[in-house]
């Protein structure tokens, strides 16, 4: 059966701790009425109310509502703390920002992809389709002397390595309602996403398929290559010749 209370307490007539009445109750056990009054109090043989009689049982009902009183206070002294800290930091707790991709982000994303994979596969009808015939790229390095297509193309084809390990991240496309600007960050797959170039591509609609007609490329880091798809500058090839 259930102990006897006076094995509950240490001296008599002291009330008991919270934490052993929550560990009577966390026993499963049928806890009657009177089981929970002796539970209240720290009692001894001496202040057993069967043993005290009629009295003693009136005075344990009579001080019943001040012991759970007193419980409760004390519950709420303890737990105050940790309820304050949790309701803290929930208001404190920012939410979770989940990016989301828009409808022209997934289209010029994929645009981008197949023109990439178009260049290393040789595929000139593919190409023809994406690039506009007048196509030139222009870079931080040689902002005064853009690349013209088939020089680009040329120059893809030998960089085939490193454009074919990039990975477009961070992109944002405008509607210019005539043109679309799309932006974004080539990172390196093979090198934990090293960041190499920062990007910007004019896209123009002829005759209902769009077109990539300009690309304007920056370096950036010191581990990304020089540059990507360029032919020598002038200048570059000057200093080449010196």
């Amino acid at each position: 059966g259930f102990p006897h209370p006076a094995k509950l307490g240490q001296s008599t007539g002291s009330w008991m701790s919270i934490q052993t009445l929550m560990e009577g109750l966390l026993q499963r056990r049928s806890l009657g009425p009177v089981q929970f009054l002796f539970l209240a109090f720290k009692v001894s043989p001496s202040s057993d109310p069967c043993q005290r009689g009629l009295k003693g049982w009136k005075s344990m009902i009579y001080e019943a509502p001040k012991v759970l009183l007193r419980m409760v206070m004390r519950a709420s002294i303890v737990l105050a703390p940790a309820l304050s800290i949790a309701q803290s930091s929930q208001a404190t707790e920012e939410p979770i920002k989940v990016p989301t991709m828009t409808r022209l982000v997934k289209l010029y994303g994929e645009l981008e992809s197949n023109l990439t994979m178009a260049i290393l596969a040789s595929d000139t009808s593919k190409i023809d389709e994406l690039l506009t015939e007048d196509f030139e790229q222009r870079t931080s390095l040689s902002a005064d002397d853009p690349t013209p297509r088939a020089e680009w193309l040329t120059a893809c084809s030998k960089d085939a390595r490193v454009l074919g390990a990039v990975l477009i991240t961070k992109m944002a496309v405008r509607d210019l309602g005539s043109s679309v600007v799309a932006s974004y960050v080539m990172v390196d797959r093979n090198q934990r996403k090293e960041p190499l170039f920062f990007v910007i591509d004019l896209w123009v609609d002829h005759e209902g398929r769009q077109q990539l007609k300009n690309r304007f490329l920056s370096r950036i880091g010191d581990r990304s290559p020089p540059a990507l798809c360029e032919r020598p500058s002038k200048s570059n090839e000057a200093s080449h010749k010196r």
